[in-house]
């Protein structure tokens, strides 16, 4: 009857660990091919960040909640996140890094440099009420979908 509880625990603990170690995979992705993205994704990359190239493209499948279906990786360690049409959702330049602000919003890029002018925006979040920007100090700052600022995010 021992034996019987310890064979039966040990089946359990690894039934367990293998369905733990499951769900930690990303099995909705996919590393694909650069020129699978949307032309407007590939657009945005060339105009934006010229000199750069694709090191990884993933694609999820299915999108994930805020609309993600590819992450790519560029040669400047700059990640963009894009949607299943190409239009941008998130881009994060390495840590102290600055992003280009070519493709943000002009009343976003002249609030940062009137008010934090020694400061480059590290990161950028499209969301459902505007966009969150985090500065290269970690300073995070919410603005609505027109690019005004609304405060400072605790």
């Amino acid at each position: 009857m021992k034996k019987l509880f310890l064979g039966l625990s040990l089946f359990a603990f690894i039934g367990f660990t293998t369905a733990a170690c499951n769900t930690d995979d990303d099995n909705n992705t996919t590393i694909v091919e650069a020129n699978t993205l949307p032309n407007e994704g590939q657009l945005f990359i060339t105009t934006h960040f010229p000199g750069t190239t694709i090191s990884v493209v993933e694609k999820y499948n299915p999108a994930k909640a805020d609309g993600t279906m590819y992450e790519v990786k560029l040669s400047n360690g700059v990640e963009i996140d894009l949607d299943q049409a190409g239009n941008w959702i998130e881009v994060d330049a390495p840590s102290y890094a600055s992003l280009p602000t070519s493709f943000i919003l002009p009343n976003i890029v002249n609030y940062i440099e009137t008010n934090y002018p020694a400061q480059g925006i590290n990161s950028i979040d499209k969301t459902v009420a505007g966009f969150d920007v985090e500065l290269v100090n970690d300073i995070d700052l919410i603005f609505d979908t027109n690019g005004n600022f609304l405060r400072i995010k605790p």
